[in-house]
């Protein structure tokens, strides 16, 4: 109804991008298989797939389930229990420390898990001692058990790493990437001075003083900061590369096929774009048949060979990006008059700067409205 009010022809819409739920990127009942347009294509919104790489690498890792478990079972003690919420704050009071609250950590919202681990680390033994005092006073086995937990060292090597990683994760991809390398070099050589991984030997050592002497030489193959990286740690951040490389990534190959108009990615292969919009589709009982998008597979084939060599050129001149390229020959009188020659160009571009990357200015939109009713 929002496009028909507003005269938006739905033929008209090429790109659709959505936040990932069932009910939207459904191949055979969502949104995406109900055909929009048969020329629009389905893009999956990066900022929501950026936000479950904490939940898809928790499938095949025990140990960051059980950290999770341990944040949430901690600020559920400590939130609905006002009388152990005390004994945490005057602990921290005993200590000397500025009496802090813990956060809630959300599986989808990992800046709130960066937080949360944060101020776990920097409350470790007032937390283990708050533990200690709730146990001997009402025996409860949860406490217990999460005293438990926090005593193991795997587990607290695991909270020592995601402070870690987790800390680029609020910057651009390619720098978050970049960090991350950075990072896993660091653990390779044993060089953590500057990461909150310099802490976990302290830790430890916490750990075996609140450990009675026999139950530490029936353990007495423990393993160190150095062999939880090799075994653990680095695998793991190898893996969150991984899943944010992936969730850059899209499986409509004419989406990828684009970047031929990146003017640093010249030259590139144009096979798919040239393809654009060509689909024999079948649904409910209807058959749509679309031709490709721009036409004439030989005369875009030539025209855009053409016009590769101009990119390099614009290249050199600074011009490194689709919106500069763009601007650049729709501002320049010369080009203006070349380029109607070559229609499809100017479409590609208009279709290049078009893709959309997340939802989430939409969402602010509905955020505010709330917001406006709610006043």
């Amino acid at each position: 109804m929002f496009c028909v009010g507003k005269s938006i022809e739905m033929s008209n819409i090429r790109f659709v991008r959505l936040n990932g739920c069932n009910t939207m990127s459904g191949q055979r009942k969502g949104l995406q298989r109900r055909n929009i347009s048969p020329l629009s294509l389905y893009v999956n919104c990066r900022n929501h797939r950026l936000a479950l790489w904490f939940v898809h690498l928790m499938k095949n890792n025990n140990l960051l389930v059980e950290v999770d478990a341990l944040l949430i079972a901690i600020w559920k003690m400590l939130h609905f229990s006002s009388k152990k919420a005390a004994v945490f704050k005057n602990m921290q009071e005993v200590y000397g420390q500025r009496p802090i609250k813990f956060i809630r950590a959300s599986t989808t919202r990992w800046l709130y898990h960066l937080h949360a681990w944060w101020r776990f680390i920097s409350r470790f033994e007032t937390l283990l001692d708050t533990l200690d005092a709730i146990t001997e006073s009402t025996h409860e086995p949860d406490v217990q058990g999460m005293r438990n937990c926090m005593m193991q060292k795997d587990n607290i090597s695991t909270i020592v790493v995601l402070a870690d990683i987790l800390k680029p994760l609020p910057v651009r991809v390619k720098s978050c990437t970049d960090e991350l390398h950075s990072i896993l070099q660091q653990y390779e050589q044993g060089n953590y001075d500057y990461l909150e991984y310099s802490k976990c030997q302290m830790m430890f050592d916490l750990i075996d003083e609140r450990t009675d002497f026999a139950r530490r030489m029936r353990n007495h193959h423990e393993v160190s900061p150095e062999d939880y990286l090799q075994q653990h740690g680095i695998p793991m951040v190898y893996r969150l590369i991984g899943e944010i490389e992936d969730s850059l990534g899209t499986t409509e190959p004419v989406l990828a096929t684009f970047d031929f108009l990146e003017p640093n990615n010249i030259p590139g292969d144009i096979a798919d774009i040239l393809a654009y919009g060509k689909k024999v589709d079948e649904f409910e009982g209807h058959r749509t048949v679309v031709p490709p998008e721009l036409g004439n597979a030989d005369i875009v084939h030539d025209q855009l060979l053409d016009f590769r060599r101009q990119m390099f050129m614009y290249k050199h001149q600074g011009h490194d990006t689709v919106q500069k390229m763009y601007m650049l020959l729709l501002n320049d009188s010369t080009a203006s008059r070349a380029f109607p020659v070559k229609p499809h160009l100017f479409k590609l571009a208009l279709l290049a700067l078009l893709i959309p990357q997340s939802t989430a200015v939409v969402e602010r939109g509905f955020s505010l409205m709330n917001d406006i009713a709610t006043e």
